[in-house]
């Protein structure tokens, strides 16, 4: 029943977008957000790494999953964490929405393989 509005939610928001769609090639590319889930952090640690030696600026946000119980405390990337950054039913906290939507950049890669509204 909630995901229904979460989905929703994001459909407008995503109506309201202001983004320019385009497809660009790896050369063109100079800035990247990544999303993905904390579960995966080794693999999009190497992935950060790698594309910044081709020398892509970064930004990263983590979706910290219920069972991962490690501290993300010391990472450079936004680690989302439900209940902190979401309501009790799960909503992006308006904050988070807000942080998220500032963000500029080239391409955004989303590397998540479950789906979290």
């Amino acid at each position: 029943m909630f995901e229904f509005f979460i989905r929703n939610k994001i459909k407008n928001l995503c109506k309201n977008s202001r983004r320019d769609k385009r497809f660009l090639s790896m050369d063109k590319i100079y800035s990247v957000l990544l999303v993905f889930e904390t579960s995966d952090y080794e693999v999009v640690d190497a992935f950060v790494e790698h594309l910044e030696k081709m020398g892509k600026k970064l930004k990263a946000y983590g979706y910290k999953v219920k069972d991962d119980k490690y501290d993300y405390s010391e990472t450079p990337y936004r680690i989302i964490v439900s209940k902190i950054d979401t309501n009790k039913s799960g909503v992006p906290d308006k904050k988070l929405l807000e942080e998220f939507s500032r963000q500029q950049c080239d391409v955004l890669i989303d590397l998540t393989i479950n789906e979290n509204i």
